[in-house]
């Protein structure tokens, strides 16, 4: 089913509409892509992610002998990626991170752990943060490009959550994984402001603007059932409680949106 979900948008060109044009993808501008994200949220997060794009903004970082192997092949939907910076003990705070990664000949060799991975099971490859300089520890992060399918790479247990079906949310192991020169995204220890970069659009787009989505689905419902529940002789909608509440809701759902969508026009 996912992969005919796909196919379908990809003829219609609707996958990795974030991308920007230059690198094959829509190029659509942040404002463009909170009204599309807005619309995301009236359907589940798997859907969103098979339909529509895996590809993250830390991609653009790519330099031109990187493309071809990491970014091209995602925007096309032959390679899924996650983004691999959460901890157990490292969550909102990414400088607390202890995964780290040491020069080793002309690469590096990467040990530690990750959890709560979006989309980890069904990922090709990782977006990988790691400290860089251990005498300096959280403001030494780089970030890396790291396949799944690596020796010492172990995509462990899927951590159910809440309310998002259909999408892994894995623990990730990291043992003496070698990695070429060419693994490193961006330049050496810029790993918290690609982040910043990163997670900033993400939590706009996929968080606020998609709530801003479901919360209208669910405006959507319940002015349905206060048209159609009848109490007393006449539909609860009637009533001026309840036409009070509806109107609170809806202004504050007006509210969400300017603020998305203002927020996207600044990004």
């Amino acid at each position: 089913m996912a992969s005919a979900i796909f196919e379908k948008s990809n003829t219609l060109g609707l996958y990795a509409m974030n991308v920007p044009s230059e690198f094959g993808g829509a190029g659509l501008s942040a404002l463009e892509t909170m009204m599309v994200e807005e619309h995301f949220g009236h359907t589940i997060d798997i859907l969103a992610r098979r339909a529509f794009r895996n590809v993250y903004e830390v991609h653009f970082g790519c330099d031109e002998a990187q493309r071809d192997r990491w970014l091209y092949p995602c925007v096309s939907g032959d390679r899924t990626v996650s983004i691999a910076i959460t901890e157990p003990e490292a969550g909102s705070d990414a400088r607390a991170i202890t995964t780290k990664a040491q020069k080793d000949g002309s690469g590096w060799l990467l040990n530690g752990r990750k959890h709560l991975i979006s989309d980890g099971l069904f990922s090709d490859f990782f977006v990988v943060s790691a400290v860089t300089d251990l005498s300096t520890g959280g403001r030494s992060i780089s970030l890396f490009l790291v396949d799944k399918e690596s020796p010492g790479v172990v995509a462990a247990r899927d951590q159910n959550m809440m309310g998002l079906k259909g999408t892994s949310h894995v623990e990730l192991f990291f043992d003496d994984v070698h990695l070429d020169a060419d693994s490193l995204i961006g330049e050496l220890e810029s790993g918290m402001r690609q982040i910043r970069t990163t997670l900033g659009r993400v939590c706009l787009a996929q968080v606020g603007a998609r709530s801003v989505g479901k919360s209208a689905q669910i405006m959507d419902l319940a002015v349905d059932y206060a048209r159609t529940r009848k109490r007393f002789g006449k539909s609860i909608g009637e009533f001026q409680m309840i036409q009070s509440m509806i109107a609170l809701d809806t202004m504050k759902l007006g509210s969400g949106l300017y603020d998305t969508t203002s927020s996207g026009g600044w990004s």
